[in-house]
């Protein structure tokens, strides 16, 4: 289990898996928790003179055949010389705000009729962060660290209780179906899958739709003055939405 790449398995301490969820590999760059990673984790290189102190990230999630894919993209600023434990907190909070996105997004009419009971499905965002942790942390055995059941145990929890999608999970917790179970319980994170606590918008990255960032106690006064309306002051960080290249040279 630990190198397939499709099919569902069942573990002790995870429930039901998703090894497509989990997979961190994707062909697509805007896509997969691997592609994520390098863009966050490598800074593209900073223009000469340039006061821009933040670079644009951009990822996203999808389903559908081939070619024909759709699903929710976010677009985020963030800035620049942050260790690589911030940057992790930074990827886990794009990766879990799009991962919502994407399940509320596959609930949606008329995308419910492609995806059909999959959203929030009860492994899905579970299985979602194995892949996260898989690209920002490799090496663990992640899945069989999750402790999977046999091919045939796992078989009598689905005659059991159904397919997994008949449960729905807004949460990372996983659900739990075995030990002679009447109905399902909500389990926990285990801590090899816990190290790695979400970055709060603001200080380290920012949500962006066509803007820039600028991450300063104070902008160059020139720019105040020549772009009052472009700028918003939120204290230790600027939204400036999109304005000539020139007001940025000083």
């Amino acid at each position: 289990a630990e190198i397939n790449k499709k099919g569902y398995i069942y573990t002790k301490k995870g429930g039901w898996i998703d090894l497509g969820h989990a997979n961190p590999k994707s062909p697509d760059k805007n896509t997969g928790s691997e592609n994520l990673w390098r863009k966050v984790r490598f800074e593209p290189k900073l223009k000469k003179n340039s006061m821009v102190n933040s670079y644009i990230v951009r990822y996203a999630q999808s389903m559908g055949i081939k070619t024909i894919k759709i699903g929710p993209t976010e677009t985020y600023c963030i800035k620049r010389g942050l260790s690589l434990k911030e940057k992790k907190s930074v990827a886990l909070a794009i990766f879990l705000s799009v991962s919502m996105r994407f399940e509320a997004f596959q609930g949606c009419w008329p995308y419910c009729i492609l995806s059909g009971a999959s959203s929030f499905s009860c492994e899905d965002l579970f299985s979602n962060l194995i892949s996260f942790y898989r690209a920002v942390n490799p090496g663990p055995r992640y899945i069989e660290r999750l402790e999977p059941v046999s091919r045939e145990e796992a078989l009598k929890i689905y005659d059991k209780f159904g397919p997994p999608s008949k449960y729905k999970n807004k949460f990372l917790r996983p659900m739990l179906f075995h030990g002679g179970l009447d109905k399902p319980i909500r389990g926990t994170v285990p801590p090899f899958l816990n190290s790695i606590k979400p970055a709060k918008r603001g200080k380290l990255f920012v949500k962006s739709n066509s803007t820039t960032v600028i991450y300063a106690d104070r902008l160059h006064k020139e720019i105040v003055n020549k772009a009052k309306s472009y700028v918003k002051d939120y204290g230790k960080y600027f939204i400036i939405t999109p304005i000539p290249n020139s007001y940025f040279k000083y």
